[in-house]
């Protein structure tokens, strides 16, 4: 009786050490991920804050997003940009709309709203009264991207391979993995598959004109106000083609967000520290220094 309740107790271990292990695979890699990058594949400088992501750009930067799926089953990704879908540019609604296919431990690069199936209007940065949002009639949503994931209904799952790293490889930060990635399952560069990237079964809803539609200055809360938005900018190649999908629930495994907003409106929501006023000593003839000085301080978020 002894040797039986020692083994249970064994296999009770066994079992909480299996299920703590298990936990903290699934906390230290997200199932779902979206990064804003800069026409050349870099990532964009990103920063946590109250529980937000704030991404960096700039007037003028032309941008893209990248869709990453870690988990081993083929997803669709419904994704926003400034509250107006992707690809049919009307109000987001992850429930009639569709998206684009992200394979199993992949990624796709979206770089523009799209105007057809071999083309799209790039995604650049310019300002918020000018962004494709707000001359559509939303300018409250400016400032943000969204993605909601679907996993596809009755398909076998795809098991990670086991490929050794090196020690200081960073995931989707160099430009060669980030063009292997994008031509997973024989994806283009710039041409991801569309899961049911045609007109919706749904009528699409009519946007407000954009005469009635209140000024972006005129918002209520403008400490909150992205100081730049997302243009419907110049036309560009990209090629993509329609293929069944299934969803396997009718909402979506996770809503992923990130916003984004230039240097100075990340100063002034606080996102960023704001620089320490240099100590004044008055007027120097000579101010170049003959030796080497102190570095400043490491800003917090590096």
């Amino acid at each position: 009786m002894p040797l039986k309740l020692g083994r249970f107790f064994l296999a009770l271990c066994l079992l909480s050490l299996g299920l703590q292990l298990g936990l903290s695979c699934a906390k230290a890699e997200p199932a779902y991920e979206i990064v804003l990058e800069d026409e050349f594949g870099n990532r964009l400088p990103t920063y946590p804050h109250r529980g937000e992501w704030f991404a960096q750009g700039r007037e003028g930067q032309r941008y893209n997003v990248r869709v990453i799926n870690h988990s081993g089953r083929r997803v669709e990704a419904v994704v926003s940009v400034d509250g107006r879908d992707v690809l049919t540019g009307q109000p987001g609604d992850f429930k009639s709309q569709r998206g684009y296919l992200v394979p199993a431990y992949g990624s796709v690069v979206i770089d523009g709203f799209r105007t057809s199936l071999s083309e799209v209007a790039a995604f650049r940065f310019t300002h918020p009264d000018d962004s494709y949002s707000s001359r559509m009639g939303t300018p409250e949503n400016v400032g943000v991207v969204g993605a909601a994931f679907f996993p596809e209904q009755q398909r076998e799952p795809v098991y990670r391979p086991q490929i050794p790293r090196r020690p200081d490889y960073e995931p989707y930060r160099g430009d060669a993995q980030r063009k292997s990635d994008s031509h997973a399952e024989g994806l283009g560069s710039r041409g991801p598959e569309a899961a049911g990237a045609g007109r919706p079964a749904s009528a699409p809803r009519a946007s407000a004109p954009a005469a009635e539609a209140w000024s972006t200055r005129e918002r209520a809360n403008e400490e909150d106000e992205s100081r730049i938005g997302t243009q419907y900018g110049e036309q560009q190649y990209s090629a993509v083609t329609e293929v069944p999908f299934a969803r396997a629930h009718k909402t979506p495994d996770r809503v992923l967000t990130m916003r984004y907003d230039n240097y100075e409106g990340l100063l002034a929501r606080g996102v960023l520290p704001r620089p320490e006023p240099r100590a004044y000593t008055g007027p120097r003839a000579f101010p170049v220094n003959r030796f080497a000085p102190p570095p400043p301080p490491r800003a917090y978020w590096n």
